[in-house]
Parts: C-alpha cells; structure tokens; sequence
C-alpha cells in the first residue's frame, strides 16, 4: 500500500492566517449567502443560543459539563449549517467524557518540558525583545550590537535580565531571539509576540533606533511588565 503523505509543517504565516482569518471578498461572501437559507440560519442560532443557557444553567458555567455540553451544542450547529463536524472539537468534547470516567486523554496530558519552568510574563518579555532586536538587525545593525541596544534598555526600564548560565546581557538576548525564531507560533507564546510584533514594529525612519526603544517600552507596559506611565492631572 503506499504510504500516506506526511503533512507538511504550517510556517508562520500560514499559522497566522488560520488564526486570524483571511480577507473575504464580498464575492465570496455573496457566493456564500446564496447557499444559505435564512431562516434555518436563525432558528439554528436561537437553538444554539438556548443550548449554551441550558448548558451553564444545569451544570455551573465553570463546571467540566458545561463545557462539554456547549461544544457538542457548537458542533451540532456547524453539522445542521455547514455540515461539518470539525474533528478538533469532536475530540476535545470526547476528550472530556473520558475524563469524567477517570481517564486522561493525550489530548489532555500536560507537555512535559525540560528545566524549570517559565512563566507568560517572561516569554513575553523575550518575545518583545526579540522582535525589536530583529528590527534593528534589518536596519543594518550588527546582530551583538542590536542585542545589546536591546538590553541596556531593559535596564533602564529596571527589568532583570538573568540568565541561568550567568551569560552576557548581549548573549542572553540573542539567545531570547533565537528561541522566538525557531519557536511555533501557535504554541509558543515568545515565538507569537516575536511574529506579531516584528510585522508592525520595523518603519524606516531616521530616528529607527529611538522609534523601536519605544515600541520595545511600549509593549511591555501593553503586556503589563512594566508600569504604565501617570499623566499628572
């Protein structure tokens, strides 16, 4: 038998556009419409809608079942509308009834991770680092120096840098950078912020260097790293 063609890794962007959704033109929208009929479209809304009250009224909002019961009330929406029934989201509702029978399904095991643990706050300090740094480099800094600019910023900004290998403040930004680049998006939250940021952070201006600071100063107070400056009344 031949064998199945492995899938191919998503890139970044591909990951983006699966997560944000593409542009539609309103050809395609009205392409769209017309295989639609209206009123079924409304009654299933109203079903749903109810199905999701019912769902957080019977079993507590917080509770294990109402989750479970309000994806198989999402599924069964997509199934009389669009018919489909996303794989993804059957797996995590049965996912889910396995656990109440006290088995945990892979799709629910934590990732086992090498070394200590790092918290949301420090990927996100490293994905905004790395991103800025990144700007700096396609603007034709050095990649030791763009570090560095990088990392005398931080200090200013009196966060602790640190590095359990006791590396340069230049090495263990570079490191951040190199982590972010080789890192999923969709999984990864430094590698997403590196991404994200990188798109809108880099604009040719004569002040690149200062402009970039303070996008690197303003994302970590968008983030909550760093406190928001007070306007004085």
């Amino acid at each position: 038998m031949p064998k199945k063609p492995t899938p191919e890794k998503l890139t970044p962007e591909q990951i983006r556009a699966i997560e944000t959704g593409e542009e539609l033109s309103p050809e395609e929208i009205r392409e769209f419409a017309e295989t639609l009929d209206l009123g079924a479209v409304v009654e299933d809304l109203l079903r749903l809608k109810r199905h999701l009250v019912q769902a957080g009224n019977i079993t507590g909002t917080n509770s294990r079942n109402a989750v479970s019961a309000s994806l198989l009330g999402v599924i069964k929406f997509l199934n009389r509308q669009l018919h489909i029934s996303p794989p993804a989201l059957v797996a995590l509702q049965l996912a889910l009834r396995a656990l109440d029978d006290g088995t945990i399904p892979p799709l629910l095991r934590p990732a086992i991770r090498k070394g200590q643990p790092v918290s949301d706050e420090r990927r996100l300090l490293w994905g905004c680092a790395a991103a800025v740094m990144d700007c700096l480099m396609q603007s034709g800094v050095k990649s030791h120096e763009a570090a560095a600019v990088v990392g005398r910023e931080l200090s200013k900004l009196n966060i602790k840098i640190g590095d359990s290998r006791s590396a340069s403040t230049a090495t263990s930004v570079k490191n951040w950078r190199r982590r972010a680049v080789s890192g999923d998006p969709k999984s990864d939250l430094d590698a997403w912020v590196y991404y994200e940021l990188r798109r809108s952070a880099f604009k040719s201006s004569e002040n690149l260097r200062e402009n970039l600071v303070e996008v690197l100063a303003e994302s970590l107070r968008k983030f909550g790293l760093i406190a928001c400056d007070k306007n004085p009344s």
